[in-house]
C-alpha cells in the first residue's frame, strides 16, 4: 500500500516547474521623482544666473503607474491617460519603446531594492549635469 502512495505522489508530484519570472514583472506605482542639476564650477556665460538645485515630485503631486508583463509590453499610466510600449531589460539596464517603434529606445539604469524600483538618468548639458531619479513601489 506505502509503495502504491509512494509512486502516486513520484507521478502526481512530477509537474514542470514553473518558469523564473522576471523581477521587474508586475505593477509598480510611482513614489518620487527627484531631479538634481548641478551647475558646473566654470560655467560659460550663457549659464549667468543659473544655480545648481533640487526638485521633488511625490504621488501626491503625480500620479504614475507602470505595469510591466513578462512577454515584454508595458502600460504606463499617468493620471487617466494610458501608452502601451515595450521593454527589455540587462543586467542594470532597462529599456523601453514605443510599441510600434523598436528603433527609438530610451535606456535608464535600474536596481530593485526589496519591493523598490529605482531609475536612473544622468544627462550631461551645456551648463551643468541632470540626474533624474525616479522610484517606484511594488504592488
Amino acid at each position: 500500500m506505502i509503495r502504491r502512495l509512494i509512486i502516486l505522489l513520484l507521478i502526481v508530484g512530477c509537474g514542470t516547474e514553473p518558469e523564473d519570472v522576471h523581477p521587474l514583472v508586475g505593477e509598480w506605482e510611482f513614489i518620487q521623482r527627484t531631479f538634481t542639476f548641478t551647475l558646473y564650477s566654470s560655467p560659460p556665460s550663457v549659464c549667468d544666473g543659473l544655480e545648481s538645485h533640487v526638485t521633488t515630485l511625490t504621488s501626491s503631486d503625480y500620479q504614475e503607474t507602470i505595469i510591466l508583463s513578462s512577454d515584454n509590453t508595458m502600460i504606463l499610466s499617468i493620471g487617466n491617460d494610458s501608452t502601451n510600449l515595450g521593454w527589455s531589460s540587462t543586467e542594470n539596464t532597462f529599456n523601453l519603446w514605443a510599441e510600434n517603434d523598436p528603433s527609438d529606445i530610451e535606456s535608464y539604469d535600474y536596481s530593485i531594492s526589496g519591493n523598490t524600483l529605482t531609475f536612473n538618468e544622468g544627462t550631461e548639458q551645456n551648463c551643468g549635469t541632470e540626474l533624474t531619479e525616479r522610484t517606484y513601489a511594488k504592488q
